[in-house]
């Protein structure tokens, strides 16, 4: 697999600088959610469908996203104890597919290349009931202007085993924070995750069409 663009070996370099620099001290962030209060809601779902109104633009904005894209991506895990964590940093060439489910969720499958290694990976944008170990859902989309939409997507989920900030065989509360810009050919995916509200991974994507 190649990115056959060679204006995205400069927005790689530029991806991982942004990512990278601020990583370490990041692991224990409390999560913005909590940091607002709410910390009973937090912890006890309340399934709330999406308004009428919303699901009209998000289907739009799924329509604008269909499609082939290709770039880069970095990503940082959070890793050892909770009160001593350290990041480990990944970057990766792109290629990834955009398209909705049959239940309407935005839905991005990626490639991803890094040092002649590929894996796989699949990952929601919009908030979903459909992926497998949740026991309980809920999500929020945020129109941030007609180019951007913030999803909040928090359920709880049965961990097999040891993991930053969760303990063998327990329920953890999982937030994934997601911001999607569409300017013209060009697409940002900022993702964070929080365990039990607090930070374990956050990437950057950065793609053009294919």
């Amino acid at each position: 697999m190649r990115v056959t663009n060679p204006a995205l070996s400069v927005i790689f370099i530029a991806v991982l600088g942004t990512i990278s620099s601020a990583n370490a001290a990041d692991c224990n962030q409390l999560t913005p959610t909590l940091g607002n209060g709410s910390s009973d809601q937090y912890f006890e779902l309340e399934f709330e469908p999406i308004q009428s109104g919303q699901k009209h633009k998000l289907t739009s904005f799924a329509d604008r996203l269909s499609g082939k894209w290709q770039g880069v991506q970095s990503e940082s895990l959070c890793k050892g104890h909770f009160t001593k964590p350290t990041s480990q940093d990944f970057q990766y060439r792109v290629h990834a597919e955009i398209s909705e489910n049959f239940s309407g969720a935005i839905r991005l499958e990626a490639e991803k290349e890094s040092r002649r290694k590929v894996k796989l990976e699949k990952v929601y944008l919009s908030p979903t009931t459909n992926q497998s170990n949740n026991l309980w859902q809920t999500g929020t989309i945020t129109f941030s202007g007609p180019n951007s939409i913030i999803f909040s997507d928090i359920y709880h989920t049965r961990s097999a085993r040891v993991a930053f900030n969760s303990e063998r065989n327990s329920v953890r509360t999982v937030e994934e924070l997601k911001r999607v810009t569409l300017l013209d050919n060009t697409l940002t995916i900022d993702r964070q995750t929080y365990v039990n509200g607090y930070l374990v991974s956050q990437d950057a994507w950065q793609l053009e069409r294919h």
